[in-house]
């Protein structure tokens, strides 16, 4: 599993790290974001479906989710929508930090590239 998750104190940690009890980050339309634990990490062969999109200044950024009805991205008036349901064009809220390397998890100055 090679998808990341924020944690507490700015630090990335792959999902498959993950197990009942660890802090993650969830984040509101309006960007406020909370603590919460993780219920549970299970992993087991699904649908998915890549989801591209440009950011409001032009940047190209995608998403790996499982493609189901209850996998769910946020609008912009901060109501949820059903990936099976979204189509080209359609508008959803993404977070985007600026590009930077990773060390244990923390952000590191050096110049990385992920193809």
């Amino acid at each position: 599993v090679h998808g990341y998750v924020i944690t507490p104190g700015d630090r990335i940690r792959y999902l498959a790290e993950l197990t009942s009890g660890d802090p993650v980050l969830v984040v509101n339309a309006d960007g406020q974001a909370r603590t919460l634990a993780v219920g549970r990490n299970k992993i087991e062969r699904r649908p998915m479906v890549r989801i591209d999109a440009k950011t409001n200044d032009g940047q190209l950024i995608s998403a790996i989710v499982q493609h189901a009805e209850t996998i769910r991205l946020v609008s912009p008036d901060g109501k949820p929508s059903s990936i099976t349901t979204l189509n080209r064009g359609d508008q959803v809220l993404a977070s985007v930090t600026q590009p930077s390397g990773r060390h244990f998890g923390r952000p590191v100055s050096e110049t990385i590239q992920e193809r």
